[in-house]
């Protein structure tokens, strides 16, 4: 590969190579061994975990090579000969002939005592290289491991669509070491996911809130009647007007749950489309019928799926070349109002920063250990200097607050008003402790807007407010590479 690049700029398919991905969860048991052009090999827990790529058919001294490769590995080996290993990879070379590359490979594993995972776990899919422009297929991954027990699992995976040459291989390991949670600047959460409500069947939400809001308007309306008549009697029910509250924002949640999709920021690519989706399930539909068929080599089923995986894989080709040379309609109409602002939050929806770097907080990485930290922290600040002065002052406050009233409001809530305050609501904001956002009414059923209006009414008849209504969430934020 060295050589390639410095000859001049690469055309054409790219060379292969090798890497080991980790979950953030096993780095505290994870220690990255050497990685080079023909292998990558890391420690985790009691395992030691090799991927290799050794040279193809027509490469130059392949014999010398292949040798080279293999004697290096057994030296980075010898040096970790207390943990199991698992090795794993593109050994371009099918291991039940008999050559020189074989034989090879067996004494490989013959040094290090290694087994075949597909000899353990005899799968019914023997081959793991198709090519069907070639029509020709053959067995060149493997897995190998050391500790047979402690591998409980192989398969050889034939997933409906794959645009690789290669099908993918699953071991499932028994390690020593548990999950730990270790803490990023992202928190080690999953990805955060938002209502997309650009994605959405409104109109199926909008019908669905009518006919959850129906009842609920019949109940405030007879409300009003109860409450009219109480407060001259002083029998107010208090306890109605927080279940007819609580039954407006059941019912936005669970419409806004059934019909409107959750999403990370960057699940939805701007240059997907429609035509992808229908080319998608096309090819996935051509893929099953073509397996049940009993994969055959031509005739009208192979065609068809051929046909279809190709279309597939162009198309996506061509649109996600659009990515470097088009805007999305967010950005480009971000651009044409000069919204600096609007423009690169718009901008960081759609390439957000994605480093994750592990946050060390007094040597501690468990997130659950650097919030109790966080917590003793900000308990000692505000504790009080005199805790006597304080229970005085607090007395005394409630003294004056008991009495207090407020400036009357002279007039009602009307409907208009309330129209034009959800209209005039921005988007995209966060949601609230109720899980509410300025969408679950703004795209609800104008329902919503007479009971809100009745609701808020008897708040001002009553005196009365939910305390749902008055609770609030204190959101942390944390701001990587800068002085807060």
């Amino acid at each position: 590969m060295e050589n390639s690049v410095s000859a001049g700029p690469l055309f054409g398919r790219p060379f292969g190579g090798t890497a080991v991905l980790v979950k953030k969860s096993l780095l505290h048991c994870m220690t990255p061994v050497v990685s080079k052009e023909r292998f990558t090999v890391v420690a985790i827990g009691n395992w030691l975990l090799a991927s290799v790529y050794l040279p193809c058919a027509g490469t130059a001294d392949r014999q010398s090579l292949y040798d080279d490769v293999l004697l290096e590995l057994d030296s980075v080996i010898s040096d970790y000969n207390e943990l199991d290993l698992l090795v794993g990879g593109d050994f371009n070379v099918d291991l039940d002939t008999n050559n020189s590359y074989s034989a090879s490979v067996s004494n490989f594993m013959m040094r290090n005592n290694l087994k075949r995972c597909d000899k353990i776990y005899p799968t019914g899919i023997k081959h793991t290289y198709v090519n069907e422009a070639l029509q020709c297929s053959s067995a060149i991954d493997f897995i190998m491991t050391s500790n047979d027990q402690s591998t409980v699992a192989f398969n050889i995976v034939d997933i409906d669509i794959n645009l690789s040459d290669h099908l993918p291989l699953l071991a499932v390991l028994i390690t020593n070491e548990t999950v730990t949670n270790i803490c990023s600047n992202s928190f080690n959460q999953a990805p955060q996911r938002f209502f997309r409500w650009d994605h959405a069947p409104l109109w199926s939400y909008y019908e669905h809130t009518r006919a959850l809001l129906e009842p609920v308007l019949t109940e405030v309306q007879r409300l009003e009647n109860v409450v009219e008549f109480a407060y001259g009697h002083n029998v107010l029910d208090y306890d109605a007007i927080d279940k007819v509250y609580r039954q407006v924002v059941d019912c936005l949640v669970e419409g806004a749950n059934m019909f409107i999709p959750q999403r990370s920021q960057i699940f939805f690519k701007f240059w997907w489309s429609q035509e992808l989706t229908l080319l998608r399930e096309h090819a996935i539909e051509s893929a099953r019928a073509w397996k049940d068929s009993g994969r055959p080599r031509n005739g009208p089923i192979f065609l068809k799926y051929k046909q279809c995986k190709l279309l597939y894989k162009r198309r996506i080709k061509e649109e996600q070349a659009r990515e470097n040379v088009e805007f999305s309609n967010d950005l480009h109409d971000a651009l044409l109002q000069k919204s600096g602002k609007e423009f690169w939050k718009c901008w960081k929806s759609k390439f957000p920063n994605k480093n994750s770097n592990i946050l060390l907080i007094d040597g501690v990485t468990d997130c659950n250990t650097i919030v109790d930290l966080f917590a003793q922290h900000f308990e000692r600040v505000c504790m009080p200097f005199n805790p006597n002065r304080c229970d005085d002052l607090k007395e005394s406050y409630g003294e004056i607050r008991k009495d207090y009233v407020g400036s009357p409001l002279a007039e009602n809530f009307d409907i208009a008003l309330i129209d034009e305050l959800l209209r005039n609501m921005k988007k995209g904001r966060a949601a609230g402790i109720d899980d509410l956002s300025a969408e679950h009414l703004q795209y609800a059923h104008p329902i919503v807007i007479v009971i809100l209006c009745k609701l808020f009414n008897l708040f001002l008849l009553t005196g009365h407010v939910p305390p749902d209504f008055g609770k609030t969430k204190t959101q942390g934020v944390t701001f990587v590479g800068h002085s807060v």
